[in-house]
């Protein structure tokens, strides 16, 4: 039988650095109806139609670019270099309360919240990692170019803002299918 219950994966602070927490800890939820969930209409079919034109224009940009690219190093102290890093932490946690403030549920004011821990699938287990792995080591690998290699570049400090975005959002794909196997642990009623 199908029940549909919306799920904040983001409740825990850990969850943004470790995603795989969100699968050994039960998260509170609400259950929905089929109506519901069908308005909410958050999986919509999306077609990749400008897939071709974006990545030939990529190409293209990154090619013609290629010979400009020297003119954004930049040339600082390692001091400034690591406060820049730090700044930049600093706006991607404030992006990240932003996003979790936005997309939180208020499950308090509900009547009736209950605890499911949630099993994933082997797809989603080896996407996850993947995914967890692949951009956690280009924010490391960016971190690594600006403060130890000396590589003061605007790109690489852009490229080190928005791989660590990805990587802290992460827990948000911790479970990337439409239908996900659950486990009720409590329900609870409030008076």
């Amino acid at each position: 039988m199908s029940e549909y219950y919306l799920i904040d994966l983001t409740s825990n602070w850990l969850s943004y650095i470790f995603p795989m927490i969100n699968w050994f800890i039960p998260k509170k939820c609400i259950q929905i109806s089929k109506e519901e969930f069908e308005r909410l209409n958050l999986l919509k079919d999306i077609k990749n139609k400008n897939i071709g034109f974006i990545a030939g224009t990529s190409i293209f940009l990154s090619v013609t670019l290629r010979k400009y690219v020297n003119l954004l190093d930049v040339n600082f102290e390692r001091v400034f270099i690591i406060l820049y890093c730090f700044l930049g932490l600093i706006g991607t946690l404030c992006f990240l309360l932003y996003l979790k403030k936005k997309l939180s549920l208020d499950i308090s004011m509900e009547k009736d919240t209950s605890k499911l821990l949630l099993i994933p699938s082997i797809r989603s287990i080896i996407f996850l990692f993947f995914f967890w792995i692949l951009f956690g080591l280009f924010s490391l690998m960016s971190f690594w170019m600006l403060v130890i290699d000396n590589i003061q570049n605007i790109i690489v400090f852009i490229s080190l803002i928005l791989m660590t975005i990805i990587f802290l959002c992460s827990n948000m794909v911790s479970f990337n299918d439409t239908k996900v196997r659950a486990k009720l642990i409590t329900k609870e009623i409030e008076k």
